[in-house]
């Protein structure tokens, strides 16, 4: 049998429209730094204009944007194509070396969950979960403007709802504006680059969460966890990497799934420990890192630099 070392590791990339998609897995192998093979499938690969053309949502219907080989944007039905990434996602091979990211957003039932499996959507929900428990408010930026009135998915955590497409510097200024009295906002499409982010952050003064950072922080872990170097996994850099340093092995555990969206009963399931000794290691973590909650320690994540929120 081979080693688990010596197998190729691959990452499957499930994007909504086209591939490729340049941007986004420029982004995934500058990311992953060589240590696995980037794959890309697109939901509308192989299809005409005539066959997406005929996949536009009905009235009313959940609706995605997303962008062609061409580098055309087109609307699509949403139920269509939470079906048709669903059947790619269990057509691919999962595994210790064989992962897959579900990039798209704002869709449901999308595939297998599974350690090898990550869903984008679904980090972004836990995400916002934690930090809707601990009392702060969302705004959303969606690429559509027919989505900022509608449910993007399963999750209840209420949110105010702007429109600004991807890279329209103007309309992301004018969104911030719409969103002030929020806590908090999120980029929510995968399309959102980190110039992208950076100019909201700027513009609003607070935590802007970006999908492409999240997704890049859980497939750290997951490469992690399939038996990469500690070396090759999530190293951040200045001040934070200082805080993160003087963890125990046990506080950077719990320290990982507090960012992941995770409550004390299911670090406590997913550490075989109590619940009473999660608090225990939190409370130790949330004392060394400087902060006094987990919206807090995500706020210091997500601005990847070590500062303190205000």
């Amino acid at each position: 049998m081979t080693p688990l070392s010596e197998v190729e590791r691959r990452v499957t990339f499930i994007t909504a429209g086209q591939s490729p998609r340049i941007d986004i897995v420029t982004d995934a192998r500058a990311h992953v730094d060589g240590r696995c093979r980037v794959i890309e499938i697109g939901a509308l690969d192989g299809m005409t204009h005539s066959e997406i053309a005929e996949l536009a949502p009905h009235r009313d219907e959940c609706s995605i944007v997303t962008a062609l080989a061409d580098g055309r944007r087109v609307v699509v039905s949403g139920a269509w194509l939470s079906r048709k990434v669903a059947l790619i996602c269990n057509a691919r091979e999962r595994g210790p070396s064989d992962l897959v990211v579900v990039g798209a957003t704002g869709l449901v039932d999308t595939g297998p969950r599974s350690p090898y499996v990550i869903q984008a959507q679904t980090a972004l929900e836990h995400t916002m979960e934690t930090l809707y428990t601990a009392g702060q408010t969302a705004g959303r930026i969606f690429p559509l403007a027919r989505q900022t009135t509608m449910r993007p998915s399963s999750s209840e955590v209420p949110f105010v709802g702007a429109h600004a497409e991807p890279g329209d510097a103007a309309a992301l200024v004018a969104a911030c504006e719409r969103l002030a009295p929020c806590d908090y906002i999120v980029l929510n499409s995968i399309s959102y680059s980190e110039a992208d982010r950076a100019l909201v952050a700027e513009t609003s003064g607070k935590l802007v969460l970006l999908i492409r950072r999240i997704v890049s922080g859980l497939l750290d872990k997951a490469l992690r966890q399939c038996g990469r170097s500690a070396a090759a996994a999530f190293a951040p850099e200045g001040p934070l990497a200082e805080l993160v340093a003087a963890l125990t092995p046990r506080e950077y555990q719990v320290f990982e799934l507090v960012v992941a969206g995770r409550a004390n009963k299911e670090i406590a399931r997913t550490l075989a420990i109590s619940p009473r000794t999660v608090e225990i290691h939190r409370g130790h973590m949330m004392e060394k890192m400087g902060v006094s909650s987990a919206a807090g320690l995500i706020w210091m994540v997500a601005n990847a630099d070590g500062r303190r929120p205000s």
